[in-house]
């Protein structure tokens, strides 16, 4: 090789080991960055606040319980007061107090419906299943006495509708205590929050499992839930009040605008057992805005623009007053007063004030669901369902009532255990005597709030495990460019290894040439 080109090998040389230089830092650059990016996310690994799954210890407690006169109580609130203590007996009565009936839909009133008019002659024939509480599948049935027989299966969703046995079955929905067949392709979610049934027949298989193990079972009906089938009648009904249609749903005229019908604006028919049509009512249904008339809704100016379950939630006192009697606004109240002990010492129309209240009809009578206004007024319209949990009255419900002593003495036992409690009473000759009641301590466990912990739990180690994995798989990624930079790295550093080789071998070549030249001139 000439000099020339020797020379121009050489600095070619340079220039591609200068570069792979440059690349060789940028690459370490890129892996600092890396190497930043890991030791945040392994911050955030550390910092993450690992779940702890909650002990019944913590929510069980000691409840001190017995008996004054012929009332069982337990103990309370106790506050010390020098040396005895202010307590409280919280007694088990029975009488009118609510219960929680469930949660229903909740939904904006229109202000304006669109009705049309019907005819007299307009019937609605409807096919009822003759179905009887007696003929649910208990709890206890067993699958030999299911099997093979005919029953109601309740089905949760449009899914499973569609599924298995289901597909091609009968349906029938739960109205009013009766089952109602109805087209499969007519079946909304409000079906299904009534009872959603297929008419499938039952079976209940048992395969042998291998030695030692369980057998399969293979069934396709809920015990305690489904009824058998008994077969169908052949009533028809006219439109109005019936077994299981309610007479509200329809509207009459009043002037220019309408209202819900009653049974007064209905003939009774005593052979088909069903109210029908009087002559020179005018008779609407709800319609479709172009198909009949624009109205002013009355749900909306009787309410307060919500509904609850299709009823209009009105402001409680007025509600009550318009729709149940003196005696039943008492028993309501009464309700409402045991059944929130907390709101005990509300005057009535301070407590009434906390309640909306709606009503559904049966036959002539007007039901109340009370609704707390805390409830209603939290939810923000949106296009989400939305629900809220009501209340309904029982005359047999238990209820706390709670009664305060003053002046009382505890006896302790050497664990601390209260033994016994002293209540000061005044006799017939106003002399005020102690009476003692031997306690019972047993220990409670609050179930709920022990759930409602674990639920809470479950939740957060839901979010713990899927934040852990998420950070775990950025790290992943970050591991794995990391690997292709190394690697492009060690590639460089062999081009540069074989490049610094080549560049020593023309440096020596160079350097005997230079040698060789200056003898040649020496000589």
């Amino acid at each position: 090789m000439g000099m020339s080109a020797t020379q121009a090998r050489y600095l070619n040389l340079i220039a591609q080991q200068s570069d792979l230089e440059f690349q060789g830092q940028q690459i370490n650059e890129s892996r600092s960055t890396l190497s930043e990016q890991t030791n945040t996310l392994y911050s955030q690994l550390q910092d993450l606040s690992v779940p702890t799954p909650p002990h019944t210890s913590d929510y069980t407690t000691i409840q001190y319980s017995g008996s004054l006169a012929a009332d069982n109580f337990t103990l309370g609130k106790i506050v010390p007061s020098g040396s005895t203590y202010t307590v409280n007996l919280n007694y088990q009565k029975a009488g009118n107090s609510t219960y929680s009936a469930g949660k229903a839909e909740v939904k904006s009133t229109p202000e304006t419906i669109w009705v049309k008019e019907l005819d007299a002659s307009e019937t609605s024939s409807k096919t009822a299943v003759v179905a009887t509480t007696d003929g649910q599948i208990g709890a206890n049935t067993a699958g030999s006495d299911v099997n093979g027989k005919e029953i109601l299966h309740k089905v949760a969703d449009q899914s499973e509708l569609n599924s298995g046995d289901n597909a091609n079955a009968s349906v029938y929905v739960m109205e009013n205590g009766k089952f109602i067949q109805k087209d499969r392709a007519q079946i909304t979610d409000e079906d299904f929050a009534k009872g959603v049934y297929t008419k499938i027949t039952a079976k209940y298989e048992e395969t042998p499992g291998a030695e030692g193990e369980d057998p399969t079972v293979t069934q396709n009906y809920t015990a305690g839930v489904d009824y058998y089938y008994h077969g169908e009648s052949t009533e028809t009904i006219t439109p109005g009040l019936s077994s299981y249609e309610e007479i509200s749903s329809y509207y009459v005229s009043e002037g220019d605008s309408i209202r819900h019908a009653t049974t007064s604006d209905f003939q009774y028919n005593s052979a088909t057992k069903v109210y029908e049509f009087k002559s020179g009512v005018k008779y609407f249904k709800s319609s479709t805005e172009g198909n009949g008339v624009e109205k002013t809704n009355p749900d909306y100016s009787e309410g307060i623009g919500k509904s609850l379950n299709g009823n209009p939630l009105m402001e409680c006192e007025a509600g009550i007053d318009k729709y149940l009697t003196e005696e039943q606004k008492t028993s309501a109240i009464e309700a409402l007063r045991n059944g929130f002990p907390e709101k005990s010492n509300l005057t009535d129309d301070q407590l009434l004030s906390e309640f909306y209240v709606s009503f559904s009809t049966e036959g002539s009578l007007k039901i109340p669901h009370f609704t707390l206004k805390a409830d209603i007024n939290s939810l923000t319209d949106g296009s989400s369902t939305q629900w809220a949990e009501y209340y309904d009255i029982t005359s047999s419900g238990i209820y706390t009532k709670t009664e305060t002593y003053e002046n009382c003495e505890l006896t302790f036992d050497t664990s601390g255990r209260i033994i016994k409690i002293s209540i000061p009473v005044t006799n017939d000759k106003g002399e005020v005597i102690y009476h003692s009641v031997d306690l019972t301590a047993t220990s409670v466990t609050d179930e709920n709030a022990y759930q409602d912990a674990y639920n809470n739990y479950e939740y957060d180690k839901y979010e713990y495990d899927k934040e852990q994995q998420k950070i775990n798989a950025q790290m992943s990624i970050i591991q794995q460019e990391d690997k292709k930079l190394e690697l492009k790295l060690q590639r460089l550093d062999n081009e540069r290894t074989q490049i610094t080789t080549e560049i020593e071998a023309l440096e020596k070549v160079i350097n005997d040439n230079i040698e060789q030249s200056y003898k040649t001139f020496s000589g």
